[in-house]
């Protein structure tokens, strides 16, 4: 070996053992691992870098203090998803819940007004005004209080007097339209202040009445036809004047009054009866109708044909006046749901108002419609009240007055 071969041996073996030295040093003296290592930056936060161990450099995991964060391991995107749970944040734990925060928005407690006309909408058609409320459609207020369309009130009952104060309301014991004054003084709208009966409005042409006079029945504007075998008289109780018609104590026996002889009117004239009638202290063994009649109203079940008319039939097991109506097709019932008693005052109202279609009703406040096996509407008619006795009983019936109106031209 010559000498230039020497000097590269012993350079390859000065290099070798550098390399041992530096792999010594980077174990830190006997630690173990690469001499790199990891910290947190910067001034806020809590930091990911934990340790490291050997060469193993450790971090800290990423996890939701709370169900209202979701941390999600997105793998082929090579991220950690962090988001909101909004499903799960309760509003009620908001902090500040409760502060003013937002001057646009009104107040629960009403301390914030409104500083302008607020719209509802068209389909709502509501406004509030400067000190002014408007419903019906979004126009200039007039009034305090505006409606441009009906105003709907529930029956109700009467209420008490407050000074200054006067009050509108429908009586649920007559479904009367009342005001009362601030003293407690009530005035029937719909009569001056003297109570009465309502009626539909419409265009009334003709107006008709029977009522009870001195010992007989009396008629303005029209003829009165009456039946019964026993006597009549007088009666005044604590509920008024009454015309009393006693029938003999045979089975059969009919009473009945009614205008005119059957042709006062028509359903196409858009009749309106109302009837103001009282049941005897005896009622267990009869038959009454109440309405209107072609004919006399027969001793049976249903009435005649094309006439429409209420019913109260023990024979035939009625607790309740029932309407019934019958033409050429049939005959439809209708359970009204007022109970018949004896000794009771009734109110009770039967009118059509567009040509004989739709036939309406009311006792004593219950009310009711029907389409139903309705009259021919050039059928012939008279308003009519009939009872008829089912025993040998002088049974009666009281009647007080009948009116009618039709828009006959």
């Amino acid at each position: 070996m010559n000498i230039a071969d020497e000097v590269r041996k012993i350079k390859k073996d000065l290099a070798l053992l550098n390399k041992l030295l530096i792999d010594i040093r980077g174990t830190g003296g006997g630690g173990g691992g690469e001499a790199n290592t990891a910290s947190n930056q910067g001034t806020g936060g809590v930091g990911l870098y934990h340790s490291k161990v050997g060469v193993d450099l450790q971090f800290k995991n990423i996890n939701a203090g709370s169900a209202k964060i979701t941390v999600t391991n997105d793998a082929p995107n090579k991220e950690v998803d962090i988001d909101i749970a909004q499903a799960n944040i309760d509003h009620g734990s908001i902090g500040g819940l409760g502060d003013d925060d937002h001057s646009i928005y009104l107040l629960a407690s009403g301390a914030r007004a409104l500083t302008g006309t607020w719209d509802a909408g068209a389909a709502a058609a509501r406004t509030i005004q400067t000190g002014k409320l408007v419903a019906g459609a979004a126009v200039a207020a007039v009034e305090v209080l505006q409606t441009e369309n009906r105003l709907a009130l529930k029956e109700t009952t009467d209420p008490t007097s407050t000074a200054s104060y006067g009050k509108i309301w429908v009586a649920s014991a007559d479904s009367i339209l009342y005001f009362m004054n601030d003293s407690g003084t009530i005035f029937d709208l719909l009569a001056g202040g003297v109570a009465s009966p309502s009626f539909p409005r419409f265009s009334t042409k003709t107006w008709n009445a029977i009522f009870a006079g001195n010992g007989a029945y009396q008629g303005i504007g029209c003829d009165v036809n009456s039946v019964g075998a026993g006597a009549g008289s007088t009666v005044l109780d604590a509920q008024g004047r009454w015309y009393q018609k006693l029938g003999s104590a045979v089975a059969g026996n009919v009473a009945r009054v009614q205008a005119n002889n059957f042709n006062t009117f028509q359903p196409r004239h858009n009749p309106y009866t109302y009837f103001h009638l009282k049941t005897y202290s005896e009622i267990t063994h009869v038959r009454l109708w109440v309405g209107y009649a072609t004919a006399a109203f027969p001793r049976a079940t249903n009435p005649n044909q094309d006439e429409v008319a209420f019913r109260f039939s023990t024979p035939d097991g009625d607790t309740n006046w029932m309407l019934c109506l019958k033409n050429a097709a049939g005959t439809t019932v209708v359970n009204t749901g007022v109970v018949v008693a004896a000794d009771t005052v009734y109110r009770m109202q039967l009118y059509t108002t567009d040509g004989g279609v739709t036939y309406f009703w009311n006792i004593n406040g219950t009310s009711g419609s029907s389409t139903a096996n309705v009259p021919v509407t050039t059928t012939d008619w008279s308003p009519q009240v009939e009872w008829i006795a089912e025993s040998a009983n002088a049974d009666a019936f009281l009647f007080c007055y009948l009116y009618f109106m039709w828009t006959q031209a």
